[in-house]
């Protein structure tokens, strides 16, 4: 009875520490351990198949928190929505001759229809853009009625409206969006893979109807300042295993030749208006590694002790066993 409670007491420990190490995944590797422990209280299993499973666990233990990451996922779903939406530019560059207009403006210059209403045939919406009428404006008492969410124009991380967007063209006379004009592939004499389209923003309050974006200005202070306040909504830096590491939210960026990047702040002013201008001449000298954003590390004393917790518990049952093993004859092990 004591030996039935004490291996109860053993199986709820190692559960509660798997949860508390690796998340919503420790329940398997706990199921690994109670196999391992199966095996080590079984006399025949050979030492070096027991060696060679502990060997393997301890690799599960360090590899699988990686995996359970909590910000990557997101982060990577953002640049997915960047990339389809920087290849339907590319679509309807193919088309037309040249990249979407920033804003259609009506008889008085004043933005009528957005970019993103342009390219819904490429994002597969063409119900959406044959529902679309271009003689009212995008709030119209037609077009109103087309304002559902459409997720590739908003974060997974937005806490915004579901029709909200939060990627944003820069728009300016030496920008890849010259106001209500269009840039073709030969516009970008500073190279389209050094000439940014798109830039991740957050609290703007825009539907992804309304044609209003970003401005040279608004879009290089995103870039370079570290402000908390400027940089209110993002995605964080990776965390390592057993360091947290906390700084200036970064976001996702598209360039003209359709590549997308996770871009961290703090990047020279003079650099981010080389990225968001497409003729200018500047020498292009941005490099991973020339501009270092002020991140903090701190060690997660808690990932610490819950894996030390595990790992003791997995070891907990052999020196019984092997204290057992001993006294049994080498031939009986054997029978």
């Amino acid at each position: 009875m004591r030996s039935g409670i004490w291996t109860i007491l053993c199986v709820m420990a190692l559960l509660a520490s798997a949860l508390a190490t690796f998340g919503v995944v420790g329940w398997k590797a706990a199921g690994v351990v109670l196999v391992f422990w199966g095996m080590v209280f079984y006399p025949k299993t050979p030492a070096m198949v027991l060696t060679c499973l502990m060997a393997l666990l301890l690799l599960m233990a360090l590899l699988l928190p990686r995996i359970g990451s909590h910000e990557v996922a997101p982060r990577n779903s953002c640049l997915n929505n960047l990339k389809q939406i920087s290849l339907a530019l590319q679509g309807y560059h193919n088309v037309f001759g040249s990249f979407p207009p920033a804003y259609i403006a009506d008889d008085n210059g004043k933005p009528m229809h957005s970019w993103r209403v342009l390219i819904l045939p490429y994002i597969e919406r063409s119900d959406l853009y044959e529902a679309y009428d271009f003689d009212e404006a995008w709030d119209g008492p037609n077009n109103s009625k087309l304002a559902v969410a459409i997720d590739i124009f908003q974060c997974p991380t937005a806490t915004a409206p579901d029709t909200h967007t939060n990627y944003f063209s820069v728009v300016g006379p030496q920008t890849a969006w010259p106001d209500d004009k269009s840039s073709r592939r030969d516009d970008f004499a500073d190279g389209m893979s050094h000439t940014i389209m798109i830039v991740e923003s957050h609290g703007q309050g825009v539907h992804w109807m309304e044609p209003r974006d970003l401005s040279f200005d608004e879009a290089l202070e995103a870039l370079s300042s570290l402000d908390p306040l400027v940089n209110l909504e993002g995605h964080h830096p990776d965390d390592t295993f057993f360091y947290d590491r906390s700084g200036s939210l970064g976001r996702s960026v598209a360039y003209a030749d359709a590549h997308v990047e996770f871009m961290q702040p703090g990047i020279p002013r003079r650099d981010a208006a080389a990225l968001l201008t497409k003729a200018g001449g500047e020498p292009f000298e941005i490099e991973e590694g020339i501009y270092h954003p002020i991140l903090i590390y701190r060690l997660n004393w808690s990932r610490v002790c819950t894996l030390s917790v595990f790992i003791a518990l997995v070891l907990l049952p052999l020196p019984w066993e092997w204290r057992a093993r001993r006294k049994i004859p080498r031939a009986a092990l054997h029978e």
